[in-house]
């Protein structure tokens, strides 16, 4: 269900951003998120997935989503970005094979230098997670000496011909918790479930004649009954704003068809704290 869904995709931010507030100052933060296999990894070999049963046909993979790469073969705005810069590879891995696709989105990756004048104030805030428009990472392989942290950047997207991405060099694969942040910053990002637009799109895709009798069967579809509709096509400007954001949290979304969900969802913090610990338990 659409609500659901909306409510799921910040709660792994909510949950790390909780995770962040416990811990005592960025010095804390620090040693908990560049923790190894806190955020990042290690890149995943095919070869590590099929030793665990995993090597049919279907299995198989040149690259992960996340997966952060170097190349001078991508583009922005038409132009060949130059000097080996970072990429967070934004499609899904199952299109991250041979022959499925032509093209594939990156996301941009900044350094945080030392030298910089404002960066402890930038560490602070991004170690929050309170941003939606970039994601922290740890220091990466091949980093400088002088770059302390890197930056998703999620404000402008980068393009790659397949063909030329699964030649890279991968750098990292992001760990379980970085990836469900990855994601979840993704669907805030390029899909943010407005209940506006949800309860617009609603009436709007259907007949005048049918939004009446809609509306008074709501209430055996749905938990709430819908804000009472004047019989006109100007039905949306006549609503009152406040009464539709309500009714498209609590019913308009329960009446959507129940979509396919991603894999069930885990506690991100749970993950960084494992991590952290070895894998010597997660309460």
């Amino acid at each position: 269900m659409s609500g659901v869904r909306s409510a799921s995709r910040t709660a792994c931010i909510k949950a790390v951003q909780k995770l962040s507030g416990a811990l005592n100052g960025t010095k804390e933060r620090l040693a908990v998120f560049n923790a190894s296999n806190a955020l990042v990894r290690r890149p995943i070999e095919p070869a590590e997935i099929a030793t665990l049963g995993f090597d049919t046909e279907e299995d198989r993979f040149s690259l992960l989503q996340g997966d952060i790469v170097a190349t001078e073969a991508a583009y922005f705005l038409g132009e060949r970005i130059g000097g080996s810069p970072k990429y967070a590879v934004l499609n899904s891995s199952c299109d991250l094979v041979p022959n499925r696709s032509r093209f594939t989105v990156l996301l941009k990756i900044s350094q945080i230098k030392a030298s910089e004048a404002a960066a402890k104030e930038k560490l602070g805030t991004l170690l929050k997670f309170t941003r939606r428009d970039s994601m922290y990472l740890p220091v990466l392989p091949g980093d400088r000496a002088e770059e302390i942290a890197n930056v998703v950047q999620f404000d402008g997207v980068c393009e790659i011909r397949t063909e030329d991405l699964l030649l890279v060099d991968r750098i990292a694969s992001l760990s379980l918790a970085g990836w469900r942040i990855f994601g979840s910053l993704t669907r805030v990002v390029f899909a943010r479930a407005n209940p506006w637009v949800i309860f617009s799109r609603l009436l709007r895709e259907r007949p005048v004649r049918q939004r009446s009798a809609w509306a008074r069967s709501a209430p055996a579809q749905c938990p709430t009954r819908p804000p009472a509709l004047p019989r006109t096509t100007r039905l949306i400007p006549r609503v009152p704003r406040e009464a539709a954001i309500t009714w498209s949290h609590d019913a308009a979304a329960e009446c959507l068809p129940p979509a396919r969900e991603c894999p069930p969802p885990c506690s991100p913090a749970r993950a960084i704290r494992s991590a952290v610990s070895g894998g010597r338990g997660t309460r």
